[in-house]
């Protein structure tokens, strides 16, 4: 499972600059419809508006997000892995 909290792996998980089109990707390969997406997540509407104008969820929501992607095998398209080499 993508953790954003993995301390001492091999790699980082990091939420790239274009994580608002990143978002829109996901929910297109959910199928999932923006109303539906925000009840999964537990959030209101609006606030994914502002998700996909740039606001970065807060880390309880970025949290949730990352579940769901996982359950519904689709967590490589919100994240990005990053080789601790090159950090």
């Amino acid at each position: 499972m993508l953790d954003p909290r993995q301390a001492g792996s091999s790699s980082l998980v990091t939420f790239p600059d274009d994580f608002k089109d990143r978002l829109v990707r996901f929910k297109e390969a959910s199928g999932l419809s923006w109303r539906t997406l925000a009840k999964e997540l537990g959030v209101q509407p609006h606030r994914l508006r502002e998700w996909r104008r740039g606001v970065m969820p807060n880390t309880t929501h970025l949290i949730q997000l990352l579940r769901l992607a996982e359950r519904l095998g689709l967590g490589e398209l919100l994240v990005c892995q990053v080789s601790q080499e090159k950090v």
